[in-house]
């Protein structure tokens, strides 16, 4: 019923070796992780009624461990529970904190021509939550009791009957009876790991299209699909990435990225379901994904230079 979200930040440095004439290769990134906010519900809500509809009884058990910059705060003076915000935009988006590491690996063959197979294991990992802790315990059950629904269907009954569930009495009888507590405990949460397989054909020098299988784990929760996309290379910088992901029975999920690549730099960005932007009642996940990397290119001319002054080496 509820769903886990979470924002991070990443930091890696990576390593890619070729073997065997390029026909294979392997590779590992490395990460730094920094968690920025995380809502993490494990949560059971239950709805009673009467026959007649003479009393309702909302039961809630479980936690929800949450590290945002909003704290809630109990006012004496009125007698009422706010939310009060700690929250600095700049701090937020450039500080740190809630720091922990992860890991990918992956590796690909190139033995037939035109052709490119590969396999990874992206985002092994898990971010140790310990800042702006406000989540909350919760074990119990509150019973509305001799509910008068003629007086509800008058006017401004079912105002009335609002306004008194919005009264403080009541809210803190329903914090009592549910066992409503705060907790501010560290806790760990793992990052969503995924198993991909694919292979790729070059259909010309800046055209390729690819079959890929994916599969998701996040929270005891997995889910495989099937993707099919296609890269092309506008001039010497650009490349677009488009294609459609089929998950159960939808093939809605359309996908999307750009990248802008020079010999030590690229800038990146995608995700793997651009109809949720323009449709987000009708989709149930998406991702967006971007980011600046930086290469360190090992030239073949310092190679050829190295070469011709140190006999040693060998090509």
């Amino acid at each position: 019923m509820f769903r886990s979200l979470c924002f991070r930040r990443e930091f890696w440095v990576g390593y890619v070796h070729d073997k065997t004439y390029n026909l294979w290769s392997y590779g590992a990134r490395i990460k730094l992780l920094a968690g920025m906010s995380v809502l993490h519900p494990n949560v059971h809500l239950g709805i009673e009624t009467g026959s007649n509809v003479e009393f309702i009884s909302l039961s809630l058990s479980g936690n929800a461990k949450v590290s945002f910059p909003f704290a809630k705060s109990y006012d004496e003076n009125d007698n009422t529970r706010n939310i009060s915000s700690n929250f600095e935009a700049i701090n937020y988006l450039l500080g740190v904190g809630n720091w922990e590491t992860g890991i990918d690996f992956s590796a690909r063959y190139r033995g037939f021509p035109d052709w490119e197979f590969d396999f990874c294991v992206a985002n092994v990992g898990f971010v140790r939550w310990n800042k702006n802790l406000n989540g909350m315990d919760a074990n119990g059950i509150y019973t509305w009791k001799r509910l008068d629904l003629s007086a509800m269907l008058e006017p401004n009954g079912f105002k009335n009957f609002l306004d008194e569930v919005k009264s403080v009495s009541v809210k803190d009888s329903i914090f009592s009876e549910l066992g409503i507590a705060d907790n501010h405990k560290p806790f760990i949460t793992t990052i969503p790991t995924s198993v991909l397989w694919s292979a790729k054909y070059m259909l010309s020098k800046n055209v390729d299209v690819a079959i890929i299988d994916r599969i998701f784990y996040a929270d005891q929760f997995v889910q495989n699909s099937l993707a099919v996309s296609g890269n092309l290379k506008i001039g010497k910088y650009l490349t677009l990435s488009t294609g459609f992901l089929i998950q159960k029975n939808t093939f809605g999920d359309i996908m999307f990225g750009c990248g802008i690549n020079q010999e030590n730099v690229s800038f990146y960005m995608g995700s793997d379901n651009i109809v949720s932007f323009f449709n987000p009642d009708g989709v149930k996940n998406f991702s967006l994904s971007f980011g600046l990397n930086y290469r360190f290119v090992y030239r073949d001319r310092i190679k050829k230079e190295l070469i011709k002054n140190m006999p040693f080496f060998r090509t």
